[in-house]
């Protein structure tokens, strides 16, 4: 819809309802406030013709001002802000599956210290028990 023309067309529809006029002369005041004021509309059609005009003007320049940040990130804090938590969500993934990476070999480096542990033990008692017979072959005289 060209809302352009729409806003044209109900504008030239004003015209049927002549001018506004000042508030104090619809209202007939008197005394101090006299004929002045804010200029007004007669009837109320023209009055929500013209609101209707300026409401759609005022929407057709705010969704201009919003399309600008489909585009530019960095001008509309929302879309930064919901960029940022989805980099910083992927950050937090990579991270994490790089410390399962790490926890699995950590356990794995236990398991094997663990390993050599256990057979450098039983060398300790074989060597300790190649050294009693030793000494016991020694005193013997062998």
């Amino acid at each position: 819809m060209d809302y352009e023309k729409l806003i044209d067309d109900l504008r030239s529809l004003l015209g049927q309802y002549g001018e506004k006029i000042p508030y104090g002369e619809l209202v007939c005041a008197e005394g101090g406030y006299g004929r002045a004021g804010d200029l007004v509309w007669t009837d109320p059609e023209p009055y929500y013709i013209e609101q209707s005009a300026n409401a759609i003007t005022a929407l057709l320049a705010e969704n201009a001002r919003l399309k600008k940040y489909e585009d530019k990130c960095h001008d509309c804090p929302i879309v930064c802000a919901k960029t940022e938590i989805i980099k910083a969500h992927e950050g937090l993934e990579a991270v994490q599956a790089e410390l399962e990476q790490k926890s699995k070999l950590i356990a794995q480096q236990a398991a094997e210290l663990e390993r050599r542990d256990k057979l450098l033990k039983e060398q300790e008692t074989e060597l300790d028990q190649m050294k009693r017979e030793k000494e016991a072959n020694y005193c013997y005289g062998y």
